[in-house]
C-alpha cells in the first residue's frame, strides 16, 4: 500500500536488457568455469579458483589502496556482472571505480571466457594427444 511503484516491468527502460543480459551473464560464467576447470584439470581445484576469482578476489582488491583498487575492481567478474544485470547507470562501484557499461561489461566477460577456453582447448589438445 502507497502510491510508490516498486517492481519493474520489462517495457521499463534497461529492464529488458538486464534480464536478457543477466542470463547471458550466468552463461558466460558457467563457460569461464569450463575453461577454468579444462586447465587445472582437477576438480576441487577448479572449484577453488573458480570462488576465489568470483568471489574472494574482490574482497582481496578491496584492501588494496584506492588507486589500485579503483585500477583492478572495474575488470573482476564480479563488478563487471554489477554493471550487465543493474537497470540503472550509476556510473560508479560502491568504491568509486569508474565501471562499463552493459555491452562493454558483456564482452570483457566474453572475452575472459574465450581467452580461458581457449587455454583450456590448447592445454587439453597437448596433454591428452
Amino acid at each position: 500500500s502507497g502510491s510508490g511503484r516498486n517492481h519493474a516491468a520489462l517495457g521499463d527502460p534497461g529492464v529488458l536488457r538486464a534480464v536478457v543480459g543477466t542470463g547471458v551473464y550466468l552463461a558466460l560464467l558457467a563457460l569461464l568455469a569450463l575453461g577454468l576447470a579444462t586447465v587445472l584439470r582437477h576438480t576441487a581445484g577448479a572449484i577453488a579458483a573458480y570462488a576465489g576469482v568470483v568471489l574472494v578476489l574482490p574482497i582481496i582488491v578491496s584492501a588494496l589502496p584506492s588507486s589500485l583498487d579503483d585500477a583492478i575492481s572495474r575488470y573482476l567478474p564480479a563488478n563487471v556482472g554489477v554493471t550487465v544485470v543493474s537497470t540503472t547507470t550509476a556510473g560508479h562501484l560502491l568504491g568509486g571505480a569508474p565501471v562499463f557499461n552493459p555491452w562493454a561489461g558483456l564482452a570483457l566477460i566474453g572475452g575472459y571466457t574465450a581467452a580461458m577456453l581457449l587455454l583450456g582447448a590448447a592445454l587439453l589438445v597437448r596433454r591428452d594427444a
